[in-house]
């Protein structure tokens, strides 16, 4: 974002840049490997589902970044770690351990003290 910002290119160009010049490079880098790879095809797939998910949640920090007041645009990004463990939570059906607790605890309140 801050070579961007010197560089005076535009958020966009940057989106398109990092995840569609990666794209391309890594899709050319393993053209030879998918043919060996039609057995895991369900894998391809959630990759390209990451992929897309991904681009959309850095747009979205992007734009919020160019919109909102950093200060509460970042703790607000901060909370990707507990977004994580929720879903984990849901999908997978762990059980937290005590210190995984005091953690989620802890992040929420430092940045209901940022705000303060």
């Amino acid at each position: 974002m801050k070579f961007s910002t010197y560089q005076q290119f535009s958020m966009g160009e940057m989106l398109v840049s990092m995840y569609g010049g990666g794209a391309v490079y890594l899709s050319l880098l393993a053209r030879k490997e998918f043919k060996k790879l039609t057995a895991h095809k369900i894998e391809i797939k959630i990759g390209i589902l990451v992929g897309i998910l991904s681009t959309i949640g850095y747009s979205c920090y992007l734009f919020a970044l160019k919109e909102g007041p950093s200060s509460v645009v970042y703790p607000i990004i901060s909370l990707n770690c507990i977004v994580v463990l929720i879903g984990r939570l849901i999908i997978f059906k762990e059980r937290l351990k005590k210190y995984q607790l005091i953690g989620i605890i802890l992040t929420l309140c430092g940045i209901v003290l940022t705000k303060i």
